[in-house]
């Protein structure tokens, strides 16, 4: 193998390593009750009444210069769509969505991709 070759060779490898690949997408999702300082306080799978906002926040990596949703869905309805803007390679964001007393049950918030491709998704349940 020449020099040239060998090189191409490790730089496919690294980029095709299962280890790369887990970090490009979301690499962290979280349900929780707020976010201080870029990062969410708590990571919840059940909300309490008390709790009338629900933050949804989504760690990236790898996506840069996309563009990703997050689609808020109750009882098979799509309740709110919160479009973002990646920025650079590793990105944090959130949103974050009102919860109405009637509407208890699971909820499920997904990462849609630019393409329209769900890519992600986290469920949780209000008042169980």
């Amino acid at each position: 193998m020449t020099r040239l070759t060998l090189a191409a060779a490790t730089l496919l490898t690294l980029l095709f390593s299962p280890f790369v690949l887990a970090e490009s997408g979301v690499v962290r999702a979280v349900i929780t009750t707020e976010v201080v300082d870029r990062e969410p306080v708590n990571d919840l799978q059940n909300l309490q009444i008390s709790d009338e906002r629900a933050y949804f926040f989504t760690e990236l990596r790898g996506m840069s210069e996309q563009s990703i949703t997050h689609r808020w869905i109750y009882d098979g309805a799509v309740t709110a769509e919160i479009d973002f803007h990646i920025g650079g390679p590793r990105w944090r964001v959130w949103s974050s969505k009102g919860i109405a007393v009637q509407q208890r049950g699971q909820w499920l918030v997904e990462v849609v991709d630019g393409m329209g491709n769900v890519i992600h998704q986290k469920t949780f349940d209000y008042a169980p």
